[in-house]
């Protein structure tokens, strides 16, 4: 991968704010504003190799302006990889940062900082991303290296970066001149992983069920918190019958003694789990089916419900299995698309293997500014006000 900016955002085509792409080679971002490759899932964007960035950044000694690899698979807390960034002490020193999901769900880092260079000149970032190691350098000056809490690329097992630039200050600006990826020449397939040993896990007084520090089998009986004890790298979680879909989504629980919050909901035929924090939890790597159940009958496709949009040019559904129709502008579904069962319809000619799915931030809504779900085609797209959880099962060809 190499961009030069001649034309404008070229392959960093994912952008918001104002870009100045007025003087061929360079692209600057003012306000708030930024440019990345599209964040469309684990294995897309790169893996390991060399990041190379050259760049100014103006800081006017305050923090604003960055050089990110984000995570492919759109999730934080989690791998980002920050090549450049300004202090937030007055210093205007730059740095980069390893970021890591911790065990709480909190963000895990490690920032390197670069001494001795000039933090308001153009200079050549390099960040190479190995197994366990991220390193440094600056105008061909080592900076040091981070060799813990390094995530894998998605070749092994892990989740790949895309490559953008951010500016979040109207004090800040960056200047890009070009970008450029280049893979490492070979990487050694990592030691298998063996097998989870089945954990003695029981719920505790509260209810709940913790795992040890090692690898974890939960067994689920029926709605089962599991807080800060699930380690999706290595812990699974045995469900009870052997069900046609195990699901997994983002939910909110009121539930858990030690309070409320963000986490997984799990849910397969007739029964559900809540991990508390738990994120990145992989149905198809994280869940194992239990007991031979005979499957179950054939599950009569949801009749289209009545769903227009309201006073507010939002649309709802009802408590029922409801199929949304897309209109041919943009339609923000709020509350009413349930991953579980309800269905989104694509414009006739777009087939559901077309449309692309990534986790988006809307100010549109009336009801207030939010994280959830694109789905886009062509020139159309239509956004799920907190739509976790949404796969292409969800959708339905035009």
């Amino acid at each position: 991968m190499f961009e030069t900016f001649s034309t404008g955002v070229g392959q960093l085509n994912h952008t918001w704010g104002t870009i100045d792409s007025s003087v061929p080679g360079q692209i600057t971002l003012r306000g708030d504003s930024g440019v990345m490759e599209w964040p469309l899932g684990r294995s897309t964007g790169h893996g390991y190799g060399t990041y190379t960035v050259t760049a100014k950044i103006t800081s006017n000694g305050e923090p604003g302006a960055a050089i990110v690899l984000w995570p492919a698979d759109d999730v934080w807390p989690g791998g980002e990889l920050d090549m450049a960034e300004t202090a937030a002490d007055g210093s205007s020193r730059l740095y980069g940062t390893v970021h890591w999901r911790k065990d709480d769900g909190g963000n895990g880092f490690q920032s390197t900082f670069y001494d001795g260079i000039d933090p308001n000149a153009v200079h050549t970032f390099v960040l190479t991303w190995a197994p366990g190691r991220v390193s440094y350098s600056v105008d061909g000056k080592d900076m040091g290296s981070v060799t813990t809490r390094i995530g894998a690329d998605a070749a092994n097992g892990g989740v790949n970066v895309t490559i953008g630039a951010l500016n979040n200050n109207p004090n800040t600006s960056i200047t890009l001149y070009d970008v450029s990826y280049t893979p490492l020449a070979s990487v050694p397939a990592p030691p298998p992983t063996p097998p989870p040993a089945t954990g003695g896990i029981v719920p505790d007084a509260t209810g709940t069920a913790r795992g040890t520090a090692g690898a974890d089998v939960f067994v689920a009986t029926g709605k089962l918190t599991l807080i800060n004890g699930f380690d999706p790298a290595r812990d699974v979680l045995a469900v009870p019958v052997n069900p046609t879909t195990v699901r997994a989504y983002a939910d909110w629980d009121f539930a858990s003694p030690e309070g409320a919050s963000w986490g997984m909901r799990v849910t397969w035929d007739g029964g559900s789990a809540f991990l508390r924090w738990g994120s990145r939890f992989d149905p198809a790597k994280n869940a194992v089916r239990a007991g031979t159940a005979p499957p179950p009958a054939p599950v009569p496709a949801p009749a289209p419900g009545r769903i227009t949009p309201d006073a507010t040019g939002t649309a709802r559904g009802t408590a029922g299995a409801d199929v949304f129709a897309t209109l041919p502008r943009a339609v923000t579904l709020i509350n009413g698309f349930d991953t579980s069962k309800d269905m989104l319809a694509l414009p006739p000619g777009v087939a559901s293997s077309a449309a692309r799915i990534f986790a988006d931030w809307d100010r549109s809504s009336p009801e207030g500014a939010a994280w959830g779900v694109r789905v886009a085609w062509g020139d159309g797209s239509a956004f799920l006000r907190w739509g976790y959880g949404l796969d292409a099962r969800s959708l339905i060809s035009g």
